[in-house]
């Protein structure tokens, strides 16, 4: 039986190679007519009927958006034996490959990335989506020309709009160390919050290197949620031994708070504090540099000694001479 080339499934298109599975299959490709690199995005031949439907949905969801830091559909094929959809290429890979290379993000990425994350919020939000699934394997980056990263939100597979019905049943789709603690108790009752607490575990990360509650340190399911349902985070510690800027501090408090009604989600009060705290950063990092002895910074003033030719001459220091006040306006000026 002759071999059929996976290109036959996504005409149009040439695979260069795939990028990762997850509930579904990613490929880097390029497109034929243009040269452009794309990422497609397909399920297996003979998926099931829901699977599909979550596809459909989320291939329409993403392409009625259009916003820098939410990634852009460029084609929807789902009337295929293999339904796909092409998004655009974003050549820095996600946020699990960074951490994964570097361990964790500086304090000044970290508050780009959840001011970056808000404006996605802002725009998903308000058309009543909830996406249930904010993780590192959700967000990429690509590097800027100035050193800078921009980041976008991609995956909305399992998202679900607030009007509707629960898009999943149970707990087998969500990804438990970013769950919040309602995606446990109260599945079908998630609202806007739940995407707060989830970056605050995705900043957390960041921030520290580690999530504040992970599958492998539990002894089972049970312990684990229970630790979400339950136990304030681990006090967050970075890497650098640096401090945590105050208002950052308070964002993750916030949004890592148990109950939903008392988390921070207000997206205009979350890019509040992160640009406090981009402010505190700045401020520490400038105290720094102050305390900074002379000597041992780079560029210091020349110091000239006389040349020997030249005798130091010193010269005899005068009294001071004490000016007394003259008349009544004089000796009021002087008290």
């Amino acid at each position: 039986m002759p071999t059929v080339s996976v290109n036959t499934h996504f005409p149009g298109y040439e695979i260069i190679g795939e990028l990762g599975r997850s509930n579904a299959r990613v490929l880097k490709a390029r497109h034929l007519a243009t040269g452009d690199l794309v990422a497609i995005k397909h399920f297996t031949l003979n998926t099931d009927a829901d699977t599909l439907r979550r596809f459909r949905l989320e291939s329409q969801l993403m392409t009625d958006i259009q916003h820098p830091n939410v990634v852009r559909v460029r084609d929807v094929q789902l009337d295929m034996p293999m339904p796909f959809i092409v998004m655009e290429w974003v050549e820095g890979g996600n946020l699990r490959t960074l951490l994964g290379e570097q361990g964790y993000l500086d304090v000044s990425n970290t508050i780009r990335l959840g001011l970056q994350m808000a404006e996605a919020f802002k725009v998903i939000h308000a058309r009543g989506i909830i996406h249930r699934d904010i993780k590192p394997e959700n967000i990429l980056f690509r590097p800027l020309p100035s050193g800078e990263l921009h980041f976008l939100l991609t995956d909305f597979g399992v998202a679900r709009i607030r009007e509707q019905s629960q898009t999943m049943t149970g707990q087998s789709l969500m990804t438990y160390e970013y769950a919040s603690p309602e995606q446990f108790d109260n599945p079908r009752g998630v609202d806007e919050a739940t995407d707060y607490y989830s970056l605050g575990v995705v900043l957390y990360e960041c921030l520290s290197g580690k999530v504040p509650f992970s599958m492998t340190d539990s002894a089972g399911i049970a312990t684990f949620m229970g630790h979400v349902l339950r136990t304030p985070p681990p006090a967050l510690v970075l890497p650098s031994g640096k401090s945590v800027p105050p208002s950052l501090d308070t964002i993750l408090e916030w949004t890592l708070a148990k109950n939903p009604a008392e988390r921070l989600s207000d997206v205009n009060e979350l890019v509040f504090l992160l640009g406090q705290a981009n402010v505190e950063q700045l401020q520490a990092s400038r105290s720094v540099e102050r305390r900074i002895p002379v000597a041992s910074r780079t560029m210091t003033a020349p110091v000239y000694a006389p040349r020997q030719s030249e005798p130091v001459i010193s010269m005899p220091e005068e009294e001071p001479r004490v000016v007394q006040p003259t008349g009544l306006l004089g000796w009021l000026s002087f008290l």
